[in-house]
């Protein structure tokens, strides 16, 4: 701290946190979202169904897979629809696996056809596509910093299920 005048955070849930241990400011200063000024992607490029309702969710091997929660979205999904959907898909962005990653994720989907993974690495005007080309963005996260995704799919008008608990809830109601 000492080489520091304050600390920028980008929610108050960080702020709160570092606060505990910082003896010098920290300071909110939220992330800003930015739309792409270009036409998205579309689904053909994903490979994913377009006469279905796609729910999405993401998360990256390099964050821990029980903070992230792809499970919890892959549990809700089963939840809500028991039996294989042909009007639904829940897609799964995996971002950075490795084989054992992957083998876990895929074990745990069994053979269901509507729980589809994406685990290419895709640049960033990919990943905004992907988000814009699904309808429904889904994070039951454990923690946030920010949430940007979430902040993203909002910002493109979707709706978004999300833990109400951590930095998402700066910006997010119930």
């Amino acid at each position: 701290f000492s080489y520091l005048d304050e600390i920028w955070v980008p929610s108050e849930f960080v702020r709160r946190a570092v606060s505990e241990k910082s003896p010098i400011p920290v300071v909110t200063i939220p992330h800003s979202v930015r739309l792409m000024n270009q036409p998205y992607l579309k689904r053909v490029f994903f490979n994913l169904p377009e006469e279905r309702f796609l729910f999405l969710s993401m998360y990256d091997v390099h964050s821990i897979q029980e903070r992230k929660n792809p499970k919890g979205a892959i549990d809700a999904y089963r939840l809500a629809f028991p039996n294989e959907s042909s009007n639904t898909a829940l897609v799964v962005k995996v971002n950075n696996a490795n084989d054992t990653e992957l083998s876990d994720i895929q074990n745990y989907i069994g053979n269901r056809k509507d729980i589809i993974i994406i685990n290419n690495v895709l640049t960033r005007y990919e990943v905004d596509s992907l988000i814009s080309s699904c309808d429904c963005f889904v994070s039951l996260h454990r923690s946030e910093g920010f949430g940007l995704a979430i902040a993203l799919s909002m910002a493109l008008g979707k709706p978004d299920v999300a833990t109400n608990w951590s930095s998402n809830v700066d910006f997010m109601n119930k």
